[in-house]
């Protein structure tokens, strides 16, 4: 979405400035290298909630009224709900 490009360049710029600082203060090369098991945990839930976030914004989107909407609003909002309660369930069951 254009209209929020520079919001999300800032949230990068953030997390990039924040990274590198706990990469220097923690002197490793990468985020979790001393946990390879939470890392490990932590990819398997992203793998899982990704595919629910793009489902997500999408029904948000077609709610929105951004785009044409493929069913009937509370079809959309039962799908929102349904999202949410997967993702919450996936950071719930991690490590």
């Amino acid at each position: 979405m254009p209209r929020f490009g520079d919001l999300w360049c800032n949230v990068k710029a953030e997390f990039e400035q924040t990274r590198g600082l706990l990469l220097r203060i923690t002197g490793q090369s990468q985020l979790m290298e001393r946990s390879p098991a939470i890392a490990e945990s932590i990819d398997l839930r992203e793998s899982i909630i990704l595919p629910l976030l793009v489902i997500q914004q999408a029904a948000l989107q077609w709610l929105d009224g951004q785009a044409d909407a493929p069913g009937p609003k509370e079809a959309l909002e039962k799908l929102i709900v349904r999202t949410m309660f997967g993702i919450v369930n996936a950071g719930r069951n991690a490590v």
